[in-house]
């Protein structure tokens, strides 16, 4: 089996990367709410309630799309600031100057 290049990318390959990650919300937002709603729907239709097991469902899909998103957006400044050398310890607190 090849191994891995975990090495930061450049260039165009860099931003291809940065372009799938992004993306990559785009489908699993959408998703985790849907799985939420029928999730939570069917749940409800156990419990005597399926439309507020829905809007249940709807609450926790949402709060699941956005812990992804929060993910991804550390993911992709963790590898950005890796790549731009500024992982040397020092954090300015986004102060400018």
């Amino acid at each position: 089996m090849p191994e891995r290049d975990d090495k930061p990318k450049s260039g165009l390959g860099a931003g291809l990367e940065s372009y799938a990650e992004y993306s990559v919300v785009a489908f699993v937002f959408p998703v985790a709410v849907a799985i939420g709603f029928f999730g939570g729907r069917w749940i409800g239709s156990l419990l005597g309630g399926p439309m507020v097991g829905g809007m249940v469902g709807v609450l926790f899909g949402t709060a699941a799309g956005f812990y992804h998103l929060w993910q991804t957006l550390q993911r992709i400044e963790r590898r950005d600031r890796q790549s731009s050398g500024a992982g040397d310890g020092e954090d300015d607190g986004g102060r400018p100057g």
